[in-house]
């Protein structure tokens, strides 16, 4: 057998922070927009006014801007879809016609 090397230290991952900012997929705002409204709609949970009015706030925000990532999922997928029209369209105006 050959000799390994063992290496007893782990690996360490990378955290699971966006080095660009805050998280603005899809995904992410629908859960936070579901948890708020779980939090916002829990008869037992007796919040405060004040983070009442914050969460609701947070929740309002987090509906517009999950609104617009979605509508601008749909305009990409709209774009990649027509696609290859608009390339046909501008490659056979550019030709010039077929001669008799």
């Amino acid at each position: 057998m050959s000799p390994r090397n063992h290496n007893h230290q782990k690996r360490r991952r990378r955290p699971l922070i966006n080095p660009t900012g805050p998280k603005t997929s899809a995904t992410h705002l629908k859960k936070k927009v579901r948890d708020l409204q779980r939090l916002l709609n829990n008869p037992c949970s007796s919040l405060p006014a004040d983070v009442r009015v914050e969460n609701e706030r947070a929740l309002s925000a987090f509906q517009s801007e999950l609104s617009a990532v979605q509508c601008a999922a749909k305009d990409r997928s709209i774009a990649k879809r027509y696609h290859m029209v608009r390339f046909f369209g501008t490659l056979f105006s550019s030709s010039s016609p077929p001669c008799d």
